[in-house]
């Protein structure tokens, strides 16, 4: 028979361990749902679509009328997005320019790999994140990805991203 002591650990210890699986498994799962609600946020019409469904439109005629205005906050938001990317990009390779006189080759070609495999602030071309499947409503972009095959990046001269705004 065990003593009142032996059984009171055991019971906090339990206590304590369903506690920490709780907390972790609670703390993945509120981490899930900020990525997911970032990714439906970037994706094109999301702002849209999450700023209707926090505003709960009385009826389809206020939701006409909010529309349009909630259209051009998601094109300027996009915009916005776009250009802080580059601005990004552009930081980075200015950067690793003053920065290499200081590197040996080795380090040169991690730095450059590393600037390059820089992901967009918006969700990947064709994707909806980890292990999210094909995007709503179809498959990979035309041409199966990225310009150049690579993992993203500006778009090109005259090229427009998924969803964004003309260049």
């Amino acid at each position: 028979m065990m003593s009142t002591k032996t059984s009171s650990t055991l019971i906090l210890l339990g206590t304590l361990l369903l506690g920490g699986v709780l907390g972790i498994f609670l703390s993945g799962t509120l981490a899930q749902q900020r990525r997911d609600q970032r990714e439906r946020l970037r994706r094109p019409g999301g702002f849209v679509e999450e700023t209707e469904r926090l505003l709960r439109p009385q009826d389809a005629t206020q939701r006409d009328a909010l529309r349009p205005f909630l259209e051009a906050t998601d094109e300027r938001n996009r915009d916005i997005i776009l250009q802080a990317e580059e601005d990004l990009r552009t930081a980075l390779r200015e950067m690793a320019e003053q920065v290499d006189s200081l590197l040996d080759d080795d380090q040169r070609d991690r730095l450059s790999d590393a600037v390059d495999r820089v992901r967009p602030l918006g969700p990947p071309p064709g994707g909806r994140g980890r292990g999210g499947g094909p995007p709503r409503g179809g498959g990979p972009p035309p041409g199966g990805g990225p310009p150049g095959g690579g993992r993203g990046g500006p778009p090109g001269p005259g090229q427009r991203p998924p969803g964004g705004p003309p260049c």
